[in-house]
């Protein structure tokens, strides 16, 4: 009985030990499948599998993966595979950008400006456009520029260029579509794109 006794416990330890190594390789494994899953939910937007791509980036971005907060938004903002929702956009930008994504940053910074799903903000558009900026995004310094160069010239923060950004302060244009822009489409609208460079 000793020995049976003995060996249970001594089984038992290594049952307890294999079962907590399993737990902690698994939590690893989790981790590690983030970029796996986001790659997946880019191959089924691509393939016009939205409510895929919503299911997965959903998942993820509940998570806290900023990459599947930046598509979610983007999603909404141009109301691929889900109803046109900017207020819902804004939210998925701010909740990326708060975590210091610079192209989450830009993409609130054009929302504020443009006045989509928030009311027209060209002081908050500058705010968000100067974090991205800090980070080396070269839109947002671009954008962050235009607005510097009409506030030195007229003493209010807004763009020269009216036509880029139609709304004045104040007013608010929700219904302003954004345009495709290319390669690094998340940079320059709201375009859902693989963010290699955030991994």
């Amino acid at each position: 009985m000793a020995k049976y006794f003995r060996w249970f416990t001594g089984g038992t330890a290594i049952i307890l030990g294999i079962l907590a190594w399993g737990f902690s390789a698994g939590l690893v494994a989790a981790q590690q499948t983030q970029p796996a899953q986001f790659a997946q939910g880019w191959q089924a937007y691509e393939a016009g599998r939205y409510d895929e791509a919503l299911q997965i980036w959903q998942r993820l971005a509940d998570q806290g993966y900023p990459s599947a907060q930046i598509n979610l938004g983007a999603m909404y903002d141009k109301g691929t595979g889900v109803p046109a929702d900017p207020s819902t956009a804004v939210k998925w930008y701010r909740t990326a950008a708060l975590n210091g994504d610079p192209y989450a940053q830009f993409n609130l910074g054009r929302m504020y400006a443009e006045g989509r799903g928030v009311s027209c903000n060209m002081a908050a558009a500058a705010a968000w456009y100067r974090q991205a900026a800090g980070q080396g995004l070269a839109r947002a310094q671009y954008h962050l520029g235009l607005l510097y160069a009409d506030s030195a010239t007229n003493g209010t923060i807004h763009y020269q260029r009216e036509g880029n950004f139609p709304c004045a302060p104040g007013k608010d244009s929700g219904d302003v579509k954004s345009q495709p822009a290319g390669e690094n489409a998340r940079a320059e609208d709201t375009t859902p794109h693989p963010s290699l460079a955030i991994q």
